[in-house]
């Protein structure tokens, strides 16, 4: 696995294969932005569904900011009082929960 300059891995491949996984489930997108809650997490399979239940609020705001809401990085950042490496962590730890589950 490749690591930058600052040791932060590059994961981008993984969580690309997540978010295709969950932007391919029909529906999913107009659930989260017609009940704004967390019922989108029962429209995904079982497996990915035990992982997603395991990630924090703060790692599944992130995952709805990306997916759902178009939201950036600094938007988020803003958002939800975090630093650049904050979320960085949040996606990292997020992304180690979620890949034993796809």
């Amino acid at each position: 696995m490749q690591k930058r300059k600052n040791e932060m891995l590059i994961y981008s491949d993984d969580m690309s294969k997540i978010i295709d996984m969950l932007l391919s489930v029909d529906g999913l997108k107009e659930t989260y932005q017609k009940k704004h809650d967390r019922s989108w997490i029962r429209k995904v399979d079982d497996d990915l569904k035990t992982g997603l239940f395991k990630l924090s609020d703060v790692q599944l705001s992130i995952i709805e900011g990306f997916i759902f809401e178009d939201k950036s990085i600094a938007d988020l950042k803003d958002e939800l009082g975090l630093s650049l490496k904050d979320i960085r962590v949040e996606i990292r730890n997020a992304r180690e929960i979620l890949i034993r589950y796809i």
